[in-house]
């Protein structure tokens, strides 16, 4: 089996690498701006560049490509941006060899509520969100049979040591807890 872990805003970075590293099976990261490596001073500046630059569609249309040149059953992973890359692409495409996803904190979820994933995916949402309720996008995503979610009592980016959301302790409960998906699927 192979891992593949799409990155957020801040794309392909030391520390999302490393938490690629520490996961059972062949990993590899996909970032949204290919092989550029790009430097944000915030999340908002980050995200204005992904919005105006790549996009959800275009992550997803990416990612697509990777899992078409892997032979290997994938299991997918995806935090903030990757994880609506991961929701687009479960709903628009069924690659025989993706197993499920797991998604952190996919904001750009509550702009595809309707979308229906082929695989299964469980999400992992934040406490709260500032642009919308979490429990209102967790109530309509869970209708489908695909679909498990849970709310943390975490900020959107607790994953991400470039965050100013980061959270030492949750970082390491939900990378357990992640190691534990990845090995249940």
């Amino acid at each position: 089996m192979r891992i593949v872990v799409a990155a957020d805003i801040f794309g392909r970075t030391d520390a999302l690498c490393s938490l690629a590293a520490s996961l059972p099976f062949s990993t590899e990261v996909v970032s949204p701006y290919a092989d550029s490596e790009i430097s944000f001073h915030n999340e908002q500046e980050g995200y204005r560049y992904f919005s105006k630059h790549v996009g959800i569609e275009a992550y997803a249309a990416s990612l697509l490509n990777l899992i078409l040149e892997i032979s290997e059953p994938i299991q997918l992973v995806g935090f903030s941006v990757g994880a609506g890359a991961i929701w687009y692409l479960a709903g628009h495409h069924n690659p025989d060899n993706v197993i499920s996803g797991i998604g952190f904190y996919g904001s750009q979820i509550r702009h595809a509520r309707e979308v229906e994933p082929n695989f299964p995916i469980h999400l992992i949402f934040p406490e709260s969100e500032s642009h919308f309720s979490v429990d209102k996008l967790i109530e309509d995503v869970t209708q489908y049979r695909a679909v498990s979610a849970e709310r943390s009592a975490y900020c959107h980016g607790f994953m991400n040591r470039r965050s100013i959301n980061f959270n030492a302790e949750a970082y390491e409960i939900y990378l357990e807890k992640l190691k534990q998906k990845i090995e249940e699927a």
